[in-house]
Parts: C-alpha cells; sequence; structure tokens
C-alpha cells in the first residue's frame, strides 16, 4: 500500500546500539566522540553560529585533522596517513559552531548505493527496520536517522546522498556540482562528485547547506560570502536565500537561479515510469502534498521539452561509461595493489571500469552534454523537475545479491540524472510504500540548491 507522510521517518534516539551496530555506523570509536566539540561562537564574532550544538556525522571520505580517511576499507586506511588539515567543508561546519561528532562508515571507496560493507556490517535502519539504509553515505544516514547525530556530511556521485535520505526517511540535498568545495575529499569520480547533506530537520539541513555554500568562491557580482554565524537557525525566511545582503554566492552559481523562487513543479511520465508500481502512486500523492503545502502549481513538461524514454537510456550507458573511467582513473592502482581487498560485486565494477577506453569516455561525455544541455532546458528559472528518488522502497538486509544489484540498477536511472547534469536534486521524506520511507524528489535549476529547500518547507 501507498501513501504520503509529510513526517520523516521515525527515528529512536533511545535504541541501544550493539557492538555490531556500532561498528557498522561509526569509523570513530565512542571512547574518542566527539571529535570537535562546538565552539558557538566563531573566531572574533558576537554572533552566535548557525549551526552552534548541532552534532555532525562525517562521511569517512573528508579529511579531518588528525584522523586518518579510510573510505570504508581497512587496507585502504593502511595507505593513508593522519590528515593535517580538515576538509574545507569540514571547517566550514566547524567554523558554523557545528559539533564533529565522527566519522561514519561509507560502503568501500564510495562505489555502492546499497549501504552495506563486508568489512563493517550493515548499519541499522530505524525507519525501515531489517532493511538496507542505502549508501554510500550509509553510517551518517543511519546516525541520523537514529538520533546519533543531527546533520550528515556526506558525498554524492550517482545517489549517495538522495538514496540514504529516500530509505531512511530523511531530507537530503545533493548540492549543484562543484558549488561546494571538494578540497581535502577523497573523490570517485570527479565530474560527478558533490558534497551533500541529510537531516531530519529541514532548518538544520538548509543552515548546513549554507555553510557549506559559503565554501564556493564569491562571483564578482555578488555580495562577499557571510561568516557562518550571520545564519541563524530558525525557519526558512525569504532573507535567508541567495539574491539577499546575507548570503554570497559560488561562483558555479547564476543568481538569477539562486534568488528565483520556485513555484512550478513539473512532471514528466517518462520519469515516473522508471520506479515500480507501488512507488509510482506514493509519488503521485506527495506531489498533490507538496503542491498543497508549498502553495506550488503542478504542470506536465511541455512537449518540446519533454523526455524521450530512449534517450533516457542512451544517458545512463553514457553516464556509467564516464563514472567507471573516472573511478578506475582515481583508485585503479590502489585496486591492482591490493587484489581480494574489495567486496566481490565492488571488484567486479572495477574490473569493467578497467576496460573502459579514452575514446569510448570521449564519446559518453559527449553524450553526456547533450543531456545536459536538455534537461537545463527542461528546468526552466523558477521550476522543479519532480522524480521518484529511489525506484524502490529499500531492499531487505536479507536480499539477495542479484535483487540488490537489479535495484540499484533501476535507481540509478533515476538518481544519474542529477548526477550527469550537475544540477542540485533534493530528496524529501514525503513518500511511503507500506511502513517503509521513500523519497520524493525535486531537480532544480542549477545553482537553485537553496531554493529547492524553501520550496519544502511548508507554508505558515
Amino acid at each position: 500500500m501507498a501513501h504520503v507522510s509529510i513526517v520523516p521517518g521515525v527515528q529512536f534516539s533511545t535504541h541501544l546500539l550493539t557492538g555490531e551496530e556500532e561498528r557498522a555506523i561509526w569509523d570513530t570509536p565512542e571512547k574518542r566522540r566527539p571529535l570537535v566539540e562546538s565552539q558557538p561562537y566563531a573566531p572574533g564574532s558576537k554572533h552566535v553560529g548557525s549551526l552552534a550544538g548541532i552534532r555532525v556525522a562525517v562521511k569517512d571520505l573528508f579529511a579531518i585533522a588528525g584522523e586518518v580517511i579510510g573510505a570504508g576499507n581497512p587496507s585502504f586506511a593502511a595507505t593513508r596517513r593522519p590528515e593535517t588539515v580538515s576538509s574545507a567543508a569540514v571547517q566550514a561546519l566547524i567554523t558554523a559552531g557545528a559539533e564533529i561528532t565522527g566519522l561514519a562508515q561509507t560502503d568501500e571507496l564510495a562505489f555502492s548505493i546499497a549501504g552495506t560493507n563486508i568489512h563493517f556490517g550493515t548499519p541499522p535502519n530505524p525507519a525501515a527496520p531489517g532493511h538496507i539504509t542505502g549508501g554510500s553515505t550509509s553510517g551518517p544516514a543511519s546516525a541520523v536517522a537514529l538520533g546519533l547525530a543531527d546533520l550528515a556530511l556526506g558525498t554524492d556521485t550517482a545517489g549517495s546522498i538522495r538514496v540514504p535520505g529516500s530509505y531512511t526517511g530523511l531530507f537530503g540535498l545533493r548540492t549543484t556540482h562543484n558549488a561546494v568545495s571538494r578540497a581535502g575529499l577523497v573523490g570517485l569520480a570527479p565530474s560527478f562528485d558533490t558534497v551533500g547533506v541529510l537531516a531530519r530537520d529541514l532548518r538544520i539541513l538548509h543552515a548546513g547547506a549554507v555553510a557549506l555554500l559559503a565554501t564556493g568562491t564569491p562571483a564578482s557580482s555578488a555580495s562577499p560570502a557571510p561568516a557562518a554565524a550571520d545564519v541563524s537557525l530558525h525557519p526558512i525566511d525569504s532573507d535567508l536565500l541567495p539574491g539577499s545582503p546575507h548570503v554570497g554566492l559560488p561562483h558555479v552559481v547564476a543568481p538569477a537561479a539562486a534568488s528565483t523562487p520556485i513555484t512550478t513543479i513539473l512532471t514528466d511520465p517518462a520519469l515516473t515510469a522508471l520506479a515500480d508500481d507501488n512507488t509510482q502512486l506514493s509519488f503521485g500523492a506527495a506531489l498533490r502534498a507538496l503542491a498543497l503545502n508549498s502553495g506550488a502549481s503542478v504542470a506536465p513538461n511541455s512537449a518540446s521539452t519533454s523526455l524521450d524514454p530512449a534517450d533516457l537510456d542512451e544517458w545512463f550507458t553514457a553516464f556509467r561509461i564516464v563514472q567507471q573511467f573516472e573511478a578506475w582513473a582515481e583508485d585503479g592502482e590502489f585496486v591492482t595493489e591490493n587484489p581480494g581487498a574489495l567486496d566481490p560485486a565492488i571488484a567486479e565494477r572495477f574490473r569493467i571500469a578497467a576496460q573502459i577506453t579514452d575514446s569510448q569516455a570521449q564519446d559518453a561525455r559527449a553524450t553526456l552534454a547533450r543531456a545536459t544541455a536538455t534537461l537545463e532546458a527542461a528546468i526552466p528559472l523558477g521550476s522543479a523537475l519532480a522524480l521518484p528518488t529511489t525506484s524502490s522502497a529499500a531492499p531487505s538486509t536479507t536480499a539477495s545479491p542479484a535483487e540488490i544489484d537489479r535495484v540499484r540498477t533501476a535507481t540509478l536511472r533515476l538518481t544519474s540524472l542529477a548526477s550527469l547534469s550537475g544540477l542540485p536534486a533534493l530528496t524529501i521524506p514525503y513518500g511511503r510504500v507500506g511502513t517503509l520511507p521513500l523519497g520524493f524528489c525535486l531537480l532544480g535549476p542549477r545553482g537553485s540548491d537553496l531554493q529547492l529547500i524553501a520550496l519544502a518547507q511548508p507554508r505558515a
């Protein structure tokens, strides 16, 4: 049975973790948490930081001074030394007053959206007990869903923020590609890697996004990037959005997109059809609920910008070619020198990736350039394209490898659209299939990250 819920999935802050669950969530042992205490006031500031007291679970791909990046694999961790400087994203959250609770587990080398790890286990999903969290931002998502953290800092290459958000009933933002600095981040496929956040509370997600977006280089025409302390944690108002005197714009953000409210939600049957039947029913209910709560109008894509299923297939194939090509360039040396170190399913992805030629990657990039132009034309200023976040609710933790791979492939056909185009995407926990949470996704114009969040904020 599919239905809609506008309340994030149930979280159990009093859940007592077993030793196995603790290890599946956290890379940082409990006795060492938090890694960085909250400092409410930024140096030299009289204002309380926007994230003061907010606990952050950081995906084990980001540099934190004094810590070793493990990327979900013990052999990889053994090749690393403790970091001397924190990543730009982590430092932005610290400056905004956040507590860095600890490093949390990721799928190996972030090359999966399942949320399982043969070395550390599968994190619990309190919103869907007995089901996977999704990945690769699996540990941080589990920590937030359990109430062990308030904000998850993760990455999204092919859906690694949006899939856990859908499966665990959280809000999740994949930021515009290159809008947030990736300095100090272990990447997978740079053409698609982005920084993202997950939260139970939309206000906290917004505050985290504002802090992260300030790491971009301001455009010459934009106002200076604000001190993180200048944005307080309260309901999302227009004076907190880009274009106001309080918020600067990263260099990749067009001021028009960042300051134009989203008033139209677009739909396309070719996208809805990529999900299973129950997910399609849930999507329809969630769409009506969002329109009612936001006051936005709903309209089908115009005939000139509607998406062709054949094109979607071609784009998906091209996306996978480029992602695999870049993943091998990033991690091929480690994979070659450490045979047997990876989950067989992930090792197989790298085996395929190693065979992709420069010519194949070049042709695929040309296809993705055309796809990006088509998607940008389909989402004009002031609008967002709605689609199911995932093709189904979370599979069971006992699902076979074949079933996990089937769901993965079906979901990637949806998530790859934001990835290949670099457009921002927000998943909101509006859907349910039976008792299982299901995300509803909004894909916005380049640079409309905070406008997407504003659209999801219910009217007073």
